[in-house]
């Protein structure tokens, strides 16, 4: 396990045309979803979903911020409790950050 987010430039706002691919040793399917926007309280509030949901799918589990610009993301085969240490969701929580004003400009997803 890895402390370190992935990143992926927004498609929407970016002039980049490259996307994100799903190698193909990595799971396929996405049975929980949770988008959450705006709410300073994000990260621990789709962590708690993604828990509620952890019925729907045990293999892996993933939560993505946003700062703006960027989509910043953690994932991780296994449970939820597994995959979000407390430092994983600190560091989530660090990243939803906007780097000029410190405010919480965007979303999260789950």
């Amino acid at each position: 396990m890895t402390d370190t987010p992935a990143r992926f430039s927004l498609p929407v706002l970016s002039s980049k045309k490259l996307r994100p691919s799903q190698p193909k040793d990595q799971p396929k399917e996405k049975c929980g979803v949770i988008g959450i926007w705006n709410d300073p309280e994000a990260v621990r509030n789709t962590y708690l979903g993604l828990y509620a949901q952890q019925h729907r799918g045990q293999e892996a589990a993933g939560i993505a911020v946003c700062n703006g610009t960027d989509i910043e993301a953690i994932k991780d085969a296994g449970l939820v409790p597994e995959v979000f240490t407390e430092r994983r969701l600190r560091k989530l929580e660090q990243l939803q950050l906007d780097e000029n004003d410190h405010r919480p400009p965007s979303g999260v997803i789950g």
